[in-house]
């Protein structure tokens, strides 16, 4: 498989907040080139600095799964989160197949507090889980959102927690699946 490229994809200079440059989730960035990318490439701010594709970075992604074509993003915001942020005027793309079983995959590391799968649209987060998905509405650029199980007996408990900045944790039940 030949390097990808991001080509006339600039969904990376859409989809995310950008606190430096005051740049909310799912609006164009100021500085963005349409079709050629950053205007500010050699001073962008950190946050655009050690952003990577997912796209790019996972050989085994398609053509499909280019940003501008799917209507999501993808990457790693963590070690254990990976983040789809998806493009408000295609709130569902991420339910389409492929795209939907592969995620669904990916959030089989949430049951062993592995990892975690987010689906964004603007402010409003989704948590998949391998045996339902986890609708947790607003979260801020602050909030921390994570997944919790607990063993009962031959089940797991599990469920999402959304701590806000101010310290308080909202808990939202997800269901049991076998241990």
């Amino acid at each position: 498989m030949t390097a990808k490229e991001c080509g006339s994809c600039s969904m990376c200079c859409k989809l995310p907040y950008i606190e430096e440059l005051a740049k909310p989730a799912g609006q164009w960035c100021q500085h963005v080139v349409h079709g050629k990318g950053c205007g500010i490439y050699e001073t962008r701010p950190r946050p655009c600095r050690v952003f990577y594709c997912h796209w790019i970075k996972l050989e085994a992604l398609d053509e499909r799964w280019r940003p501008d074509r799917c209507g999501f993003l993808l990457w790693w915001v963590s070690e254990k989160v990976l983040m789809v942020v998806v493009e408000p005027t295609k709130a569902d793309a991420w339910k389409r197949q492929p795209f939907y079983a592969q995620l669904k995959e990916w959030s089989k590391t949430a049951i062993t507090g592995v990892g975690m799968v987010v689906v964004k649209v603007r402010n409003d987060a989704t948590v998949l889980l391998p045996h339902m998905d986890v609708f947790v509405g607003d979260v801020g650029v602050d909030d921390k959102v994570s997944v919790g199980a607990e063993k009962i007996g031959l089940q797991r408990r599990m469920w999402v927690n959304v701590r806000r900045e101010d310290g308080s944790v909202r808990r939202i039940e997800a269901g049991r699946i076998p241990a």
